[in-house]
């Protein structure tokens, strides 16, 4: 799911699957901060299909937002387990991730889930959020003999 400023885009699809993405400009506002303006985009990863959305409604954006700042919130970071490769034929599908992020120039992207430091250091402009209260929030949620695992330093 996309949000800007708080609003879900809605994505529809034509019957080929082609995307069809409405989205009204005059209903987006522009926020300030420090005498700069920008726009929140939020993205909150369903599936790969999104990647191309955000790139579509990012460069839709611009046309009618020029000189403001773009700043993206993706609480995951999809890809991130793919982190490293070992062999010639492994796909290093988080560098590529990063790359296609990194293409559309948002001032700053933060992010929860990293999984590893190599997808901060992949990511420009990447702040790494504490995911604490989060984490906090969700335990309250759940059975009282809950066991945290954690596979590796991420």
């Amino acid at each position: 799911m996309i949000k800007i400023n708080g609003e879900i885009v809605e994505v529809n699809k034509f019957p080929d699957g082609t995307p069809r993405i409405n989205l009204d400009t005059t209903d987006i506002e522009e926020r300030k901060y420090n005498n700069c303006s920008y726009i929140f985009i939020e993205w909150f990863y369903e599936s790969n299909d999104e990647l191309f959305y955000l790139l579509l409604i990012k460069r839709h954006l611009e046309k009618y937002f020029m000189n403001m700042a773009y700043f993206l919130f993706m609480p995951y970071v999809s890809n991130g387990r793919m982190d490293r490769t070992k062999h010639d034929y492994e796909v290093f599908t988080l560098k590529y991730f990063c790359d296609f992020i990194n293409s559309l120039n948002f001032e700053v992207v933060y992010i929860l889930d990293a999984h590893s430091d190599v997808s901060t250091a992949l990511l420009n402009n990447c702040i790494h959020l504490n995911p604490k209260e989060y984490i906090e929030e969700a335990i309250k949620s759940l059975p009282e003999n809950l066991v945290l695992y954690f596979p590796d330093a991420g």
